[in-house]
Protein backbone atom coordinates (compact mmCIF):
# COMPACT_ATOMS: atom_id res chain seq x y z
CA UNK A 1 0.00 0.00 0.00
CA UNK A 2 1.11 3.31 -0.87
CA UNK A 3 1.64 6.26 1.72
CA UNK A 4 2.13 9.56 1.35
CA UNK A 5 4.19 11.78 3.26
CA UNK A 6 4.81 15.36 4.40
CA UNK A 7 8.17 15.83 5.40
CA UNK A 8 9.93 18.91 6.93
CA UNK A 9 13.31 19.68 6.36
CA UNK A 10 13.45 17.03 3.42
CA UNK A 11 16.53 18.85 1.76
CA UNK A 12 19.15 17.93 3.81
CA UNK A 13 20.24 15.15 6.29
CA UNK A 14 17.85 12.45 7.73
CA UNK A 15 14.79 14.38 6.41
CA UNK A 16 16.40 14.09 2.43
CA UNK A 17 17.49 10.45 3.60
CA UNK A 18 13.56 9.56 4.72
CA UNK A 19 12.65 11.44 1.73
CA UNK A 20 14.66 9.26 -0.77
CA UNK A 21 13.73 5.92 0.94
CA UNK A 22 9.63 6.43 0.90
CA UNK A 23 10.11 7.71 -2.66
CA UNK A 24 11.69 4.22 -3.72
CA UNK A 25 9.36 2.19 -1.66
CA UNK A 26 6.65 3.55 -4.38
CA UNK A 27 5.27 6.43 -1.86
CA UNK A 28 3.94 9.97 -2.67
CA UNK A 29 6.06 12.92 -0.94
CA UNK A 30 5.22 15.84 0.21
CA UNK A 31 9.15 17.25 0.65
CA UNK A 32 9.10 20.85 3.01
CA UNK A 33 11.86 22.94 2.55
CA UNK A 34 12.69 26.61 3.32
CA UNK A 35 13.83 27.66 -0.56
CA UNK A 36 12.25 24.51 -2.63
CA UNK A 37 14.83 25.87 -5.71
CA UNK A 38 18.12 26.09 -4.06
CA UNK A 39 18.18 21.78 -3.36
CA UNK A 40 19.85 19.93 -5.64
CA UNK A 41 19.47 17.04 -4.16
CA UNK A 42 16.04 17.34 -4.55
CA UNK A 43 16.07 18.30 -7.97
CA UNK A 44 17.88 15.17 -8.77
CA UNK A 45 14.94 13.19 -6.40
CA UNK A 46 12.39 15.06 -8.60
CA UNK A 47 13.96 14.47 -12.25
CA UNK A 48 13.84 10.76 -10.96
CA UNK A 49 10.67 10.28 -9.23
CA UNK A 50 8.60 12.99 -11.12
CA UNK A 51 4.75 13.45 -9.69
CA UNK A 52 5.30 11.00 -7.07
CA UNK A 53 7.65 14.70 -5.47
CA UNK A 54 6.26 17.57 -4.51
CA UNK A 55 8.19 20.76 -3.38
CA UNK A 56 6.78 23.06 -0.43
CA UNK A 57 8.42 25.95 0.91
CA UNK A 58 8.67 25.42 4.52
CA UNK A 59 10.41 26.91 7.61
CA UNK A 60 8.32 26.24 10.97
CA UNK A 61 6.45 29.19 10.99
CA UNK A 62 2.74 29.06 12.07
CA UNK A 63 2.16 31.14 8.87
CA UNK A 64 4.86 28.76 6.70
CA UNK A 65 3.21 25.80 8.06
CA UNK A 66 -0.16 26.84 7.12
CA UNK A 67 0.78 27.60 3.58
CA UNK A 68 2.34 24.87 3.19
CA UNK A 69 -0.66 22.58 4.62
CA UNK A 70 -2.91 24.84 1.92
CA UNK A 71 -0.20 23.89 -1.18
CA UNK A 72 0.20 20.12 0.19
CA UNK A 73 -4.10 19.71 0.13
CA UNK A 74 -3.71 20.74 -3.89
CA UNK A 75 -1.10 18.08 -4.69
CA UNK A 76 -2.76 15.12 -2.45
CA UNK A 77 -6.12 14.25 -1.12
CA UNK A 78 -4.61 12.99 2.48
CA UNK A 79 -1.27 12.92 4.68
CA UNK A 80 -0.56 9.73 5.93
CA UNK A 81 2.79 10.16 7.90
CA UNK A 82 3.54 13.58 9.10
CA UNK A 83 7.66 13.65 9.57
CA UNK A 84 8.88 16.72 11.61
CA UNK A 85 12.49 16.74 10.66
CA UNK A 86 13.55 19.90 10.26
CA UNK A 87 15.09 21.44 13.01
CA UNK A 88 18.16 24.76 13.35
CA UNK A 89 21.20 24.35 15.99
CA UNK A 90 22.74 27.81 16.17
CA UNK A 91 26.47 28.93 15.46
CA UNK A 92 28.71 28.46 17.19
CA UNK A 93 28.03 25.11 18.33
CA UNK A 94 30.99 24.86 20.56
CA UNK A 95 29.97 28.36 22.57
CA UNK A 96 30.72 27.94 26.27
CA UNK A 97 27.74 28.31 28.52
CA UNK A 98 28.37 32.13 29.61
CA UNK A 99 28.72 32.66 25.87
CA UNK A 100 25.30 31.36 24.59
CA UNK A 101 23.16 33.96 22.78
CA UNK A 102 19.68 33.43 24.09
CA UNK A 103 18.29 34.89 21.50
CA UNK A 104 19.36 32.37 19.33
CA UNK A 105 17.99 30.10 21.57
CA UNK A 106 14.96 31.73 21.49
CA UNK A 107 14.96 31.06 17.76
CA UNK A 108 15.98 27.73 17.99
CA UNK A 109 13.01 26.73 20.37
CA UNK A 110 10.82 28.25 17.95
CA UNK A 111 11.80 25.68 15.14
CA UNK A 112 12.46 22.82 17.02
CA UNK A 113 9.57 22.92 19.72
CA UNK A 114 6.95 25.05 17.85
CA UNK A 115 7.60 24.06 15.26
CA UNK A 116 6.38 20.67 14.98
CA UNK A 117 3.31 21.77 16.95
CA UNK A 118 1.91 24.25 14.36
CA UNK A 119 3.02 22.27 11.40
CA UNK A 120 0.94 19.29 12.84
CA UNK A 121 -1.81 21.75 13.83
CA UNK A 122 -1.75 22.71 10.30
CA UNK A 123 -1.52 19.42 8.50
CA UNK A 124 -4.19 17.93 11.17
CA UNK A 125 -7.49 18.13 8.37
CA UNK A 126 -4.94 16.30 5.72
CA UNK A 127 -4.12 13.49 8.20
CA UNK A 128 -7.64 12.96 9.47
CA UNK A 129 -8.65 11.78 5.90
CA UNK A 130 -6.19 9.37 6.45
CA UNK A 131 -7.19 6.03 7.24
CA UNK A 132 -4.14 5.64 9.18
CA UNK A 133 -2.70 8.62 10.32
CA UNK A 134 0.93 8.67 11.87
CA UNK A 135 2.46 12.19 13.34
CA UNK A 136 6.73 11.14 13.49
CA UNK A 137 9.05 13.74 15.76
CA UNK A 138 12.27 13.23 15.04
CA UNK A 139 15.28 14.39 17.12
CA UNK A 140 18.94 13.24 17.83
CA UNK A 141 21.89 11.97 19.94
CA UNK A 142 23.19 15.29 19.75
CA UNK A 143 20.14 16.69 21.62
CA UNK A 144 20.88 14.51 24.66
CA UNK A 145 21.15 16.46 27.88
CA UNK A 146 21.79 12.73 29.58
CA UNK A 147 24.74 11.30 27.20
CA UNK A 148 26.29 14.96 27.54
CA UNK A 149 30.03 15.01 28.61
CA UNK A 150 31.40 18.46 27.97
CA UNK A 151 29.41 21.70 26.82
CA UNK A 152 27.92 22.78 23.20
CA UNK A 153 25.00 22.70 21.21
CA UNK A 154 22.73 24.05 24.07
CA UNK A 155 20.04 25.67 22.23
CA UNK A 156 19.81 22.55 20.30
CA UNK A 157 20.25 20.20 23.08
CA UNK A 158 17.26 22.28 25.44
CA UNK A 159 15.19 22.86 22.27
CA UNK A 160 14.99 19.35 20.71
CA UNK A 161 15.94 17.09 23.99
CA UNK A 162 16.22 13.01 23.20
CA UNK A 163 14.37 11.12 25.66
CA UNK A 164 16.11 7.90 26.38
CA UNK A 165 12.91 6.01 25.95
CA UNK A 166 10.24 5.51 22.92
CA UNK A 167 6.19 6.09 23.10
CA UNK A 168 3.80 5.22 20.77
CA UNK A 169 2.01 7.90 19.28
CA UNK A 170 -1.82 7.87 19.08
CA UNK A 171 -4.43 9.92 16.23
CA UNK A 172 -7.01 11.38 18.00
CA UNK A 173 -10.44 11.95 15.65
CA UNK A 174 -13.12 13.81 16.10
Amino acid sequence: MSLTFFITGANRGLGLACAQVALSEGDQVVAGVRDPRSSEALKKLKSEYGAKLTLVAYDASEKSAKQAAEETAKAVAHVDVLMNVAGISPAPANALLEEVDLQKCREAYEVNVLGPLVTTRAFLPLLKKSSNPRVIHFTSGLASLAGKSEGGFYAYGVSKRSEEHTSELQSHHD
